[in-house]
């Protein structure tokens, strides 16, 4: 139903602001669109949703445990007359 399910960022830097696009590929329109969290805003059309994601700080207790990389998972819960769908961005956050 969607040209894709996920989108990977990759490495970003904080601060910095990123944008991912779903387009959806069902029938009907998208009615709904929510973000698990504040560093993510989504728009959407009839048919396509676009995720502006503000790269947050690394978070300050990973280094004390020896992790230097890791991956910030975010969700976009999407209403549509078929239901509900989840899709998801990624971005590998370093120290």
């Amino acid at each position: 139903m969607w040209d894709k399910n996920e989108y990977n960022f990759g490495v970003v830097q904080k601060g910095n602001e990123y944008f991912a696009s779903f387009n959806y590929l069902g029938a009907g329109k998208i009615e709904k669109v929510e973000t698990s969290c504040q560093c993510s805003v989504a728009s959407h059309t009839d048919k396509t949703i676009t995720v502006k994601y503000k790269a947050p700080a690394f978070p300050e207790h990973l280094p004390a445990m020896g992790i230097t990389e890791t991956v910030d998972v975010k969700t976009v819960k999407v209403s549509t007359k078929q239901g509900q769908h989840t899709l998801t961005i990624k971005a590998i956050l370093q120290k």
